[in-house]
């Protein structure tokens, strides 16, 4: 059974940390930027269950940053390479529907239409960290491209059986499963999600600008693209690219 998950919205916080000594001591001139930023992504996702192919649906959830810090030095080579390591904490969750063809069953004595789906249910929370080569464009402008790691530090799944139609029914439960809904809804998984990857790793490509607004004081627009190389399990994986950005409030140090 494979349930295609599109439009999975997520929301980022990132936070930009400072290089190490001996970067540092390479540029003493160089500015150092530091702040705090939050913002949001939307991706594909792609759940696959069994061998059969299925359309589906989803609704995601987005949540705020829970926090976010940044240090960027923009020169360490020259006037306009730099470094960039951005560490961040977001959380994201989903739901994401399969229906079943309606079918024709006897209820006492009478064909009423049956409707069902099934609905799994996403949870996940991570840490994140990027390290991006930048390069500082005319006009405020500067781009970032280098490596991705996330480590999901909750992944849990919900499975559930519903019984949309008719209203004046429940399920026959022999094999004694968790119910919900007065009966409704049978629960067939509900837990940590099975065989899934602690750590995944991607691309990441990023669009800044920087508007300062006094000598200290700055504020930083991104936007970025990411593609990752690692599926979060088995049945769960993340295609083509992902879209986000944020907003960067910075202090010029």
């Amino acid at each position: 059974m494979r349930y295609l998950i599109a439009h999975g919205i997520r929301t980022q916080c990132c936070c930009l940390i400072a290089l190490a000594a001996a970067s540092a001591a390479i540029a003493q001139s160089s500015e150092t930027i530091a702040g705090a930023c939050g913002g949001y992504e939307t991706g594909e996702l792609h759940l696959t269950i069994g061998t059969t192919d299925f359309s589906g649906t989803s609704t995601v959830h987005a949540h705020w940053p829970d926090y976010g810090l940044f240090l960027w030095r923009p020169s360490i080579v020259g006037e306009s390479f730099g470094a960039q390591l951005r560490v961040g904490r977001y959380r994201t969750d989903g739901s994401f529907v399969h229906d079943f063809p309606a079918t024709v069953v006897l209820l006492d004595g009478v064909g009423v239409t049956q409707r069902i789906n099934i609905v799994h249910r996403v949870d996940l929370e991570t840490l994140e960290a990027d390290l991006l080569a930048t390069y500082e464009l005319p006009a405020g402008f500067a781009v970032g491209l280098g490596p991705t790691a996330s480590y999901h530090t909750t992944m849990n799944g919900k499975v559930t059986q519903n019984l949309v139609e008719p209203e004046n029914a429940r399920f026959l439960n022999p094999g004694g499963l968790p119910t919900e809904n007065n009966g409704r809804t049978l629960v067939l998984r509900n837990g940590e999600w099975p065989n899934r990857n602690k750590v995944t790793f991607g691309l990441t490509g990023s669009l800044m600008y920087t508007w300062r607004i006094d000598d200290w004081l700055a504020i930083i627009p991104e936007a970025h693209a990411r593609h990752e190389f690692t599926d979060f399990s088995p049945d769960l994986s993340r295609n083509g690219l992902i879209f986000g950005g944020g907003l960067n409030v910075a202090l010029i140090l």
